[in-house]
């Protein structure tokens, strides 16, 4: 429907009761592995908003008018998100009831561009960032967060993926206070040999692998189409700053613009953050089901 949107999900802490949920969840009471010599010192927490973030290219110039103006990709998810909220507002009124409509939005201006925020009628917050090429660098993945208690999911546009998948990576960030990313365990979908070949490569190369990793002390690549970030860990000294690195040399475009979740975790890395793989954490992701498509998926890695 769009173009490649590079969703995130913000999740914020809420409240501090105390809980011990997520152990049983991850670890089992048993704790196997290595994380039963990992001590437990932080607080377990259990109340949680959500707010979904949408980041696209979303401005063009118009002939014969000044200024920049949303082009048809973004007016046509400001329709859906309407249409969207006027489905679950009404969804439990019968046919005789009035039809509660979205209330009007204003596109607020940002330096970045512009924003849009809709409360949704269930209490989540969907907030759309339209970002203008001629504000911001482009070519790369940006983000506008809290620091504290705030957790960031990067996702691919067709990424599919169950809420307790979610949860999951969430504790397990809430546990070890050092892990700065943690990532599920992807799936690629679809049929004929290109997708054979593809799951037979996940399978070896990500699934395996990364468990390897991880019982070794530490994921060296988290996905940027399913994984779970530390807003604190991004924050950090030198890995943002570093991260969006203007390249100015060929060594550059290979280090920073191919594999900018490899580079983005070799900075959490140097920090001390750890990077962990939680393989019941599932995530389905369409995979090209032509060699072409495929080979050229690969070239852009």
């Amino acid at each position: 429907m769009f173009r490649g949107y590079r969703p995130l999900l913000a999740v914020r802490r809420l409240g501090a009761p105390p809980a011990n949920r997520c152990q049983g969840i991850l670890e089992g009471d048993g704790k196997p592995g290595l994380d039963k010599y990992r001590p437990n010192v932080e607080p377990k927490f259990e109340d949680f908003a959500f707010e979904a973030h949408l980041f696209d290219d979303a401005f063009e110039n118009v002939k014969g008018s000044q200024g920049r103006h949303l082009n048809p990709y973004a007016k046509d998810l400001v329709k859906i998100i309407t249409e969207v909220y006027g489905i679950f507002e009404n969804l439990d009124k019968t046919f005789f009831e009035v039809q509660q409509q979205i209330p009007d939005q204003s596109i607020i201006e940002t330096p970045y561009g512009a924003r849009l925020v809709v409360q949704m009628p269930h209490g989540n917050k969907i907030v759309a960032h339209f970002k203008d090429k001629e504000k911001i660098r482009n070519k790369k993945r940006w983000s506008q967060s809290e620091k504290h208690n705030t957790y960031l999911l990067a996702l691919d546009g067709d990424t599919d993926f169950q809420p307790a998948a979610v949860m999951l990576l969430i504790d397990r960030l809430k546990m070890y206070p050092r892990v700065g990313a943690a990532c599920g365990r992807i799936h690629p979908t679809g049929s004929g040999p290109a997708v054979w070949f593809q799951k037979f490569e996940y399978a070896v190369s990500h699934w395996l692998q990364k468990t390897a990793e991880h019982v070794f002390g530490s994921v060296l690549c988290s996905p940027g189409c399913f994984s779970l970030f530390r807003a604190e860990a991004l924050m950090d000294d030198n890995v943002m700053k570093t991260y969006s690195t203007q390249s100015t040399e060929p060594s550059h475009y290979i280090q920073y613009d191919q594999g900018e979740d490899r580079w983005l975790c070799t900075l959490l890395l140097k920090q001390g953050w750890r990077v962990e793989y939680n393989a019941a954490s599932d995530a389905y992701t369409n995979a090209p089901q032509e060699f072409k498509e495929l080979y050229n998926q690969v070239n852009a890695f």
